[in-house]
């Protein structure tokens, strides 16, 4: 069975401290997949760390957008940019180190015979304990 070409993006707002983590974390899994960034102009300097990432490895690209546009708007943009460069499998995480790198192999497998894998950080009772209401919304 051949692999899909597969993209993992990543939305950024002032992730200053987590950009580095997350990136390491990921690429210490070893995966055939492409990484996206897509900063909406943190004030923090994500933008510039990730761009480092980026002239370095030519698996990892970034988005830069105007400012901050919100997450779901992060998640088309990058959609529509996997489409165009003909990525058949998108993966989604936050970069505020909730999402486990350690689960995308499992997604990728799974994607392999289904359209849509979803996973979830509401599993157990205690997670994101620290998290309002309004956020867990």
């Amino acid at each position: 069975m051949a692999v899909l070409k597969t993209l993992l993006f990543v939305p950024t707002y002032n992730e200053r401290e987590n950009a580095g983590v997350i990136y390491k974390q990921i690429k210490s899994l070893d995966l055939d997949l492409d990484l996206l960034f897509v900063d909406d102009n943190s004030p923090d300097g994500t933008g510039q760390i990730l761009d480092g990432f980026a002239a370095a490895d030519p698996r990892t690209h970034v988005l830069h957008r105007p400012g901050k546009q919100g997450i779901g708007s992060a998640h088309l943009n990058a959609i529509d940019w996997a489409y165009g460069q003909g990525y058949a499998v998108c993966i989604s995480m936050d970069c505020d180190l909730t999402h486990p790198p350690e689960h995308i192999p499992d997604f990728i497998a799974q994607a392999q015979d289904f359209d849509v894998v979803l996973g979830s950080r509401f599993m157990k009772s205690e997670s994101l304990a620290d998290w309002n209401l309004l956020r867990r919304f």
